[in-house]
């Protein structure tokens, strides 16, 4: 059993429309700004939203931007 499929390539590159082309542009662009300016903070506050670890002690020490920073 044999199937053939027609794959839109011509001279071994894929050929997409303008508007894809202009999509996929747009698509990358956005991930590169989040990637530059979002990953750090998203990461920053899904720490602040779990807390710290307890301190062999039991006690769990508050976590806030100030302690973050100034420890």
């Amino acid at each position: 059993m044999e199937f053939a499929v027609d794959l839109p390539e011509k001279n071994g590159k894929w050929e997409f429309s303008p508007l894809t082309n202009q999509l996929f542009s747009i698509s990358a662009q956005l991930f590169t700004t989040y990637f530059q300016w979002g990953f750090v903070p998203t990461i920053i506050y899904l720490g602040l939203q779990r807390g710290a670890d307890p301190l062999p002690n039991g006690e769990v020490p508050v976590l806030s931007i100030f302690s973050v920073l100034w420890g």
